[in-house]
């Protein structure tokens, strides 16, 4: 179970071309989260204008995910499209 003050979803990566680093070492990173996280994935608004710290765990839960992904047609076998 989460801890108050945490927001956990299941999310990837679709490409490298989901981190983007500018010239002056700031970064920007695009998650591919599936509707089933929207109600953690909402949260994040409490955290707008703050910093956190980001945790990536391995999960058990992937293969769902990834079903889910080939569902929505952005992800085909183990390659991304």
């Amino acid at each position: 179970m989460a801890k108050e003050n945490e927001i956990t979803f299941i999310a990837a990566l679709n490409s490298t071309t989901a981190i983007k680093i500018d010239g002056e070492g700031q970064c920007k990173v695009t998650f591919e989260v599936p509707m089933s996280e929207i109600e953690e994935v909402m949260k994040l608004v409490l955290y707008v204008g703050k910093a956190f710290r980001v945790v990536i765990l391995d999960t058990e839960q992937e293969d769902d995910y990834l079903k889910e992904l080939k569902e929505m047609g952005n992800y085909i076998g183990k390659k991304w499209i």
